[in-house]
């Protein structure tokens, strides 16, 4: 059983820098090693907003933690889903699909209202494009600006 502890926010920041793809595979191996001990009340650290050649070992590291335990990093997460193109994208969506359509909504109606509400396309799309991992529906939002925001956009349901 994999013991966590809390880490220093510097050494966190040092260690997520050395899961950079473009640094030899020992250095990004030594630093998942380490993260994978990381406090679940730390492991949105793992998605710095600056570290996009960090995002793929980041996402399939937080993947691997399973959940609860990578609960607090879902928004982080969530954020990465404003481009489909990004690093981690796919896991993203394996990840949600492992954590449950029933724990993801909430989490998903908060960034697509966000989203909405900042009028980001793209960021709504890679929204969509997640929700069909886990056979999100229009009608399984709760709030009713969003089933209406979805349904002007896609004229059907998200699935």
């Amino acid at each position: 059983m994999t013991q966590f502890h809390y880490m220093d926010e510097e050494y966190i920041t040092y260690l997520v820098y050395n899961v950079n793809w473009r640094l030899p595979d020992s250095i990004q191996k030594e630093a998942l090693e380490e993260l994978r001990h990381i406090h679940p009340d730390q492991v949105h650290l793992l998605l710095p907003h600056y570290g996009k050649d960090t995002w793929g070992n980041a996402t399939q590291l937080l993947r691997e933690l399973g959940f609860p335990r990578n609960k607090k990093a879902i928004p982080g997460l969530l954020g990465l889903c404003q481009d489909p193109r990004w690093p981690g994208f796919n896991t993203v969506c394996e990840l949600f699909t492992s954590i449950g359509k029933e724990t993801m909504l909430p989490y998903v109606e908060r960034a697509l209202a966000h989203a909405i509400e900042e009028g980001d396309e793209q960021w709504v799309d890679g929204l969509l494009q997640a929700c069909q991992a886990f056979h999100l529906t229009v009608a399984d939002f709760s709030q009713t600006s969003i089933r209406e925001a979805l349904r002007k956009k896609r004229n059907t349901e998200v699935s």
